[in-house]
């Protein structure tokens, strides 16, 4: 695969392609060769990692639909989180190993098998704490989109119920025990099976840290319940979890609105409802075709997918492939006249807001629309629109556009401790898209190195 710069991504086929093929050896003698790390090379490799992982969550939520009955009990639940996981930024890495791990110890333990379930369920709930396995608290905090990932449970952040019984119920059956997920309105919980000799489960809150009695399950949801539950409970099929989750998705994603993550959410969601549902996306279908268009440009034959009922849209995907085959070439932007002060490549600190960035381009005056101008107050600058304008990355992660009298490239090189330069730089290292503009830094003249296209592209700013 290459980029429309023509940038092989390498790295990632080695653990994606058989070992025994000739084309494995002869990039494994590429990938090792290589002297120092190139952000370039890595931003490409990243982005063909996600494509690849994107495309094995849409195969895995296929193979569900065509299953006429999927066990719901153990794993299952994880597993299908696992699935949604495909299409996280960073879903290629993680490993869900860490779960058999706790549930070895927990069976080694020798007072496990003469505990009693409640005590064993107990000690699964308390063993998950231990893990930093928790529950979100404040609503700011459970209306996360990062929740509906495993990437960030797994990773210490607090969560929602529908993931902690994922968890609770893996574990489990590590530890031999029967436990399935069972819906609630408001509530994921999990099920797990007494010994023969009784029929009542155990109905586990792992959420709130409760085994649950049915009438205080019926007591809760009195009010949105026809008639009370009885046991048996109906098993909710395993592909309502993954809706559900689709569901909980978007209503996070319109709760926060610029979250970074919201388009791989709205990919996920989208994915899921558009296999598993059958209905009517929940969004406007242009607006969501253009953020998918935007940030998933590789992925033409999900998008063609979407598109296959709407001839326009249809239409207006095969004239992407078409450009994407013929692209256009790169404009040169030269230093003449009035060049700009900075260059591209420049890390700096904001007058203004104090954050850190680097330059990745400019233009000589603002390029931006009047009505961003007046709401950024432009105008109100010494010398308004009529001056250099750069394209940068701050190390908040966001993309910004900031007028060059906004610029303080003498902050980063003024800074006498080391440790302090490094964290800096590192901070902007782990810009998500910093390799798309970047082979690597050059710390001692404080800029970042440009790739092949960015030389092009500002050809003076390097001489």
């Amino acid at each position: 695969l290459s980029s429309k710069y023509g940038l092989l991504a390498f790295d990632v086929l080695k653990n994606y392609f058989s070992p025994t093929t000739d084309l494995f050896k002869q990039l494994g003698i590429l990938i090792t060769t290589a002297t120092s790390p190139n952000l370039t090379r890595e931003y490409y490799s990243l982005n063909l990692a996600r494509f690849i992982s994107r495309n094995i969550g849409l195969i895995l939520l296929n193979e569900i639909k065509t299953q006429i009955e999927i066990p719901t009990e153990g794993k299952a639940l994880i597993n299908v989180l696992f699935i949604i996981q495909c299409f996280h930024p960073h879903g290629i890495f993680l490993s869900l190993n860490r779960l058999h791990s706790i549930g070895q110890r927990l069976i080694n333990d020798r007072l496990f098998s003469s505990l009693t379930l409640h005590e064993k369920c107990q000690l699964i709930i308390t063993t998950m704490k231990k893990e930093n396995f928790l529950p979100a608290s404040a609503s700011s905090e459970y209306y996360d989109l990062e929740n509906s990932f495993l990437f960030s449970t797994f990773n210490g952040k607090p969560t929602i119920p529908i993931t902690l019984v994922s968890i609770f119920c893996a574990l489990a059956d590590e530890c031999g025990l029967v436990a399935r997920p069972v819906g609630f309105p408001g509530e994921v919980m999990a099920q797990v099976e007494q010994p023969l000799d009784s029929s009542m489960p155990l109905i586990i809150s792992v959420f709130n840290d409760k085994i649950m009695s049915l009438d205080e399950i019926n007591e809760r949801l009195a009010n949105v319940i026809h008639r009370p539950l009885t046991y048996p409970l109906t098993i909710t099929p395993i592909s309502d979890f993954a809706i559900r989750s689709a569901r909980n998705m978007i209503h996070s994603i319109g709760r926060n609105t610029t979250s970074s993550l919201n388009s791989y959410g709205l990919y996920a969601a989208v994915s899921i409802l558009k296999i598993l549902g059958g209905d009517a996306l929940p969004f406007a279908y242009d607006s969501m075709m253009n953020v998918l268009k935007e940030h998933f440009p590789m992925d033409m034959n999900f998008l063609e997918m979407l598109s296959s009922s709407m001839t326009n849209a249809f239409d207006e995907l095969s004239q992407i492939r078409i450009q994407d085959a013929n692209p256009l070439p790169i404009e040169e932007k030269r230093r003449k006249n009035s060049p700009p002060k900075f260059y591209v490549g420049q890390i700096f600190q904001h007058k203004q807001y104090n954050y850190w960035g680097v330059i990745c381009g400019w233009d000589l005056s603002c390029a931006a629309s009047p009505i961003w101008q007046v709401r950024m107050g432009i105008p109100n600058l010494v010398r308004g629109a009529l001056q250099p304008f750069y394209h940068i990355l701050a190390d908040d992660f966001s993309r910004r556009y900031v007028a060059e009298d906004n610029i303080n490239a003498l902050a980063f090189t003024s800074i006498e401790n080391k440790q302090d330069t490094h964290a800096i730089v590192e901070k902007l290292r782990s810009i998500d898209g910093i390799g798309k503009y970047f082979e690597t830094v050059d710390i001692i003249n404080a800029r970042f190195i440009p790739n092949i296209e960015l030389r092009s592209e500002y050809p003076d700013d390097f001489v």
